[in-house]
């Protein structure tokens, strides 16, 4: 019986040494496993490259944490694959585990180049394979873009978060950072406050820089009750007047916003004069 014991040990110690061995050895797990849930997430460090591997039916999830001061910006989500009958899926969610948009397939050994629009906070990442059944290597990047203009945060009515026209004639530039119209309400909108004299009026000229970018503009009075709205075409210039018939000086804000094309060029001018 001892020696039965005795053999049984031996066995499972050599098969344990064994399966260690075999552990070491698989090409497919990474210094950051286990990673396989948002729990579990690997915290990336913003410009920095991973290189890490998918094993079949594997899941990796990665997190990054975006501090612009409220400011919306843009990070550009790189993923290299490095297998060439790998479909990498693409998954994004908020802190509290909600899905942000769609998941992303890339082609068998095609990476996934992805340009996120950012708020403060994390994001998570989920990595997997398409059909569960494949294995391969991959790298995985976060960039922070800094892509917005220096005048941010500019995105509402707030005299904090408003660029006051002191004079006229005035003349600003801007970038519009993420598709802001009336179905992208959470989008990168800008906000400019003006003073028109009594009787006089005000002429708003904005030029986008990119030829594919559609402007959209809408002027309000000083009680925040919208007057006109503007829509552009893809590289329209757009225009309106603002006139004041009262006797006494009235304040108007201009929300501007616009749709990027694939460009993602959003840079533009505006134009205030008499």
């Amino acid at each position: 019986m001892k020696s039965i014991k005795k053999t049984l040990i031996l066995c499972l110690s050599a098969l344990i040494l064994f399966l260690n061995a075999c552990e070491k050895d698989d090409p497919f797990k990474d210094e950051y496993e286990s990673n396989n849930s948002k729990s579990e997430a690997t915290d990336l460090t913003l410009g920095s490259q991973i290189s890490a591997s998918l094993a079949k039916g594997d899941h990796d999830w990665y997190y990054f944490t975006i501090d612009n001061s409220g400011i919306i910006d843009i990070a550009l989500i790189e993923i290299t694959n490095n297998s060439s009958d790998m479909e990498i899926v693409f998954s994004l969610y908020d802190d509290q585990g909600n899905q942000l948009g769609s998941s992303f397939t890339g082609n068998a050994g095609t990476g996934l180049n992805i340009r996120l629009s950012t708020r403060d906070g994390s994001y998570y990442i989920e990595l997997s394979e398409k059909s569960g059944d494949k294995e391969g290597h991959y790298s995985l990047k976060v960039t922070d873009q800094n892509a917005n203009d220096d005048n941010e945060p500019d995105d509402d009515f707030s005299d904090s978060k408003v660029r006051i026209i002191t004079s006229i004639p005035a003349n600003f530039t801007g970038t519009i950072v993420a598709d802001a119209d009336a179905n992208n309400t959470y989008g990168d909108f800008e906000f400019y406050k003006i003073t028109v004299n009594g009787n006089c009026t005000v002429n708003v000229t904005v030029t986008p820089t990119g030829s594919d970018m559609e402007l959209n503009m809408e002027v309000f009075d000083e009680n925040k009750d919208s007057i006109e709205t503007i829509t552009g075409g893809e590289g329209d210039v757009v225009r309106t007047v603002i006139n004041n018939t009262e006797l006494y000086d009235l304040q108007y804000y201009v929300k501007l916003g616009g749709l990027l094309g694939d460009s993602y060029n959003g840079d533009y001018s505006i134009t205030f004069d008499d």
